[in-house]
């Protein structure tokens, strides 16, 4: 069908006379009547009713085809979205999986460190060897007054990799609250308060610490509360560095100590 033609029949379809048809289009109304008996010709149709009707079908016809596509595409759409999300569901609990026994095993060796730590603090002569597991762990220690301005009682060499020294909080009273990342210390600090205004003797939390060159660790710590008879309340930290496990287990459910 020429497009004059596909023309015609769409401007009768929409109900005009021929000589509507060719005011329309700027022809004589013979030259409608011609484009008339050509499409009869071609398409065996006996009259304009019959074209009409044919023409409609056909647009029916292709219509119910992209529609039958479009939703045939949508489907396969649909069906890779849920297989996309099985999949990311999948991967998620493995993640977690792994998160949980990365954790538990963190645990377990924080709980035989910190045990061991004991035992030495409490041995004769076993400041040595106690300095040596602190450095040879990796693992940065400090023990801070409970009270306020929480004055730093000790913090290990290993604080060095951070790029301070010892001095700087032991002599020069620099907080401890230098070393933990500003966005977490407000919420860790906060958590802390709460447990230790309870009772809590021991905390265990996660966190992140900032460098002095601005280089951030994913930590985990465990503070023991001090109280002795002759002395002030202290809180002992060892923190450990987590952040070659992975940030599937560092959540943000943990208080921090100044």
């Amino acid at each position: 069908m020429s497009r004059r033609g596909e023309e015609i029949l769409l401007l009768a379809a929409a109900g005009l006379t021929d000589k509507e048809i060719a005011d329309e289009l700027c022809i004589s109304v013979r030259t409608v009547e011609g484009h008339w008996r050509r499409l009869r010709e071609e398409t065996g149709q006996p009259n304009k009713a019959g074209l009409l009707g044919q023409m409609l079908a056909q647009r029916l016809a292709q219509t119910e085809q992209n529609f039958t596509q479009q939703l045939a595409d949508l489907e396969a759409k649909v069906a890779h979205a849920e297989r996309e999300k099985e999949e990311l569901r999948q991967r998620q609990e493995l993640a977690e999986t792994e998160a949980r026994l990365q954790s538990r095993v963190l645990h377990n060796s924080l709980t035989k460190l910190y045990d061991e730590v004991n035992r030495l603090r409490d041995a004769n002569n076993g400041a040595d060897e106690l300095r040596a597991i602190v450095l040879k762990s990796n693992v940065l220690a400090y023990r801070c007054e409970l009270e306020e301005p929480h004055r730093c009682l000790f913090i290990s060499e290993s604080v060095r990799a951070l790029g301070y020294r010892p001095s700087e909080f032991l002599q020069a009273g620099l907080p401890l609250s230098t070393l933990v990342h500003p966005e977490d210390f407000a919420e860790v600090w906060a958590k802390s308060l709460i447990q230790l205004r309870e009772g809590a003797e021991r905390l265990d939390r996660r966190y992140r610490l900032i460098s002095r060159n601005g280089d951030v660790k994913h930590v985990i710590d465990r503070c023991h509360i001090e109280r002795p008879a002759d002395g002030p309340a202290s809180i002992s930290t060892f923190v450990f560095d987590i952040t070659h496990m992975g940030s599937e287990i560092f959540t943000s459910n943990r208080p921090m100590i100044k």
